[in-house]
């Protein structure tokens, strides 16, 4: 009697994998795959519903330490709160208990300020005023500190011109400058120099011939 019972418990693990064939796994996977999601919003609950398409009838759906089997393909997950991250488990078949499949989705959150007054013009310029659901919870302060922000940036400030720079002088430039600057101070200098010598032979010739 001991054998019988031995041989039983040898033979069913086999059997068990021999239904859990790789067929069925490649079959489940390419199930998984054409499955979609959608997420809708209830505001007067704040929740979240997590809806899952295509759900074949021989997948199960775990979530949240639930077990979830399709109805019409369809497998909804309800009151889930925002910014929940939602890990969804698919396993195919009961012979077969193997996850083929994960979905993973972050609940984003509602804006409770999107189209609100305090937001009023500024719907078209502000993330925080133009966006219904976010990746982040924003607070009124959030909101406040970024109209401020715009309205700081709106106003005009003095910009300084930038100067443009000058080409470097070459030489010639350099040579020209200084028979500029200094050419008419050494013409007066010879003037001056030849009216003195003038003057001077004048008297000298005077003085020479008593003229």
């Amino acid at each position: 009697m001991k054998k019988i019972i031995i041989c039983i418990f040898l033979i069913l693990p086999i059997s068990i994998d021999a239904l859990c064939s790789n067929e069925i796994r490649d079959k489940g996977k390419e199930l998984a795959e054409k499955i979609t999601t959608e997420i809708s919003y209830n505001e007067s609950r704040n929740t979240y519903t997590f809806t899952l398409y295509n759900v074949d009838n021989d997948m199960k759906i775990y979530y949240s330490n639930h077990t979830y089997k399709p109805n019409n393909a369809i497998v909804s997950l309800s009151n889930i709160s925002e910014g929940t991250n939602v890990t969804v488990d698919i396993y195919y078949t009961d012979s077969c208990d193997e996850q083929v499949h994960i979905i993973k989705k972050t609940m984003p959150y509602y804006n409770r300020y999107f189209e609100s007054l305090i937001c009023d013009g500024y719907e078209d310029k502000l993330y925080a005023c133009s966006t219904k659901f976010t990746s982040y919870y924003i607070t009124e302060e959030i909101v406040k500190l970024a109209i401020n922000n715009y309205d700081t940036q709106q106003i005009p400030i003095d910009v300084e011109v930038p100067i443009e720079e000058k080409p470097q002088p070459t030489i010639i430039d350099k040579a020209k400058d200084v028979i500029n600057e200094w050419g008419y101070k050494v013409a007066l200098a010879v003037c001056s120099s030849l009216i003195t010598i003038i003057i001077g032979n004048s008297m000298y010739r005077k003085e020479v011939h008593g003229v």
